[in-house]
């Protein structure tokens, strides 16, 4: 998670690099399963006004690379989650194992809250004025 603070209008991008062997099927707007591995994984974003998919691109920026040794780079794909508005906001996201997921997130007068639902089971993590996050 990624938490943007002040006042006005601000612009975020958070990036989630992939191995190149991996890659992301998009199941809905936030929401993709990954393939090339044996475990099943599934990332679900929040906080996302937008989300693209780059692999072995040529930029600016240059995103979509990967390289294990120097001067040696093989195609990966990054999963790019943005956001243009009002301050403050969050963005981030959730990698589920076995099963998906579902995450989304709230602003208020109380703090920021992220809800994520998985395997039948509820779980929130609220970040008051204060600072001091509370899992629930």
């Amino acid at each position: 998670m990624d938490e943007a603070l002040g006042s006005g209008r601000s612009q975020a991008a958070s990036h989630v690099h992939l191995h190149p062997r991996l890659a992301l099927i998009q199941l809905e707007d936030s929401r993709w399963q990954v393939t090339g591995q044996a475990c099943p994984l599934w990332i679900a974003a929040f906080g996302a006004e937008h989300c693209g998919l780059t692999r072995g691109g040529s930029g600016p920026p240059l995103q979509g690379w990967y390289s294990e040794r120097f001067g040696e780079l093989q195609p990966n794909t990054v999963l790019t989650l943005g956001r243009n508005t009002e301050l403050p906001f969050v963005i981030g996201y959730v990698i589920f194992k076995r099963h998906a997921g579902a995450a989304r997130s709230f602003s208020g007068p109380e703090g920021i809250r992220i809800e994520v639902d998985h395997e039948s089971r509820a779980y929130a993590l609220t970040m008051g004025a204060g600072g001091i996050p509370v899992f629930t």
